[in-house]
């Protein structure tokens, strides 16, 4: 390890110990050495999340189709809440409904699951590659990630929703 007094002599000595043809040697600037690496990170960080965004466009559409065929499934059903005096409004609202409740229910486990884990492998991370995580707790972005999510899961539930009201107004 070396210190320089000068900052501007670092660039210099790096390039000098690199290009040395005498010694085998490396010069890393510890500084930009963890930018870079920060850099990297940061890339995957957002490889990740659009990853995740895809998977949960998947999880939408796999939400959506169910809904659709159990809707098919409930046309006795929906013909009864129509004779009980239930309007068309009121079927779409409780499609979206039950959407709504299915996409609060994964969000939860989904938390749970994460701060479980987290519990359970921070000592083993600490002891195997000293990494201290701290239990996450949910920030303003995280609750703009889950606000995005409930619309778009409501957004995308409006298919079998629409499905149902066009159902219920043949009846």
């Amino acid at each position: 390890m070396l210190g320089l007094k000068s900052k501007t002599a670092t660039l210099h000595v790096q390039r000098e110990i690199n290009t040395s043809s005498e010694e085998p040697l490396l010069a890393i600037i510890p500084g930009v050495a963890l930018s870079e690496l920060w850099q990297m990170m940061e890339m995957i960080e957002k490889a990740l999340l659009y990853i995740s965004a895809l998977v949960f466009l998947a999880a939408c559409l796999g939400i959506s189709a169910i809904q659709l065929s159990s809707i098919r499934e409930r046309h006795h059903e929906i013909h009864l809440l129509r004779v009980m005096g239930a309007s068309s409004s009121f079927l779409f609202l409780l499609i979206e409904f039950e959407v709504l409740i299915i996409t609060l229910m994964s969000i939860g486990i989904g938390i749970a699951i994460m701060m479980l884990t987290q519990v359970i492998f921070q000592e083993q991370l600490i002891t195997t590659i000293g990494v201290n995580m701290q239990t996450s707790q949910l920030h303003a972005h995280h609750i703009k990630l889950i606000g995005i999510l409930m619309i778009t899961s409501v957004a995308i539930a409006a298919i079998p929703s629409i499905s149902a009201y066009r159902q219920a107004n043949k009846i």
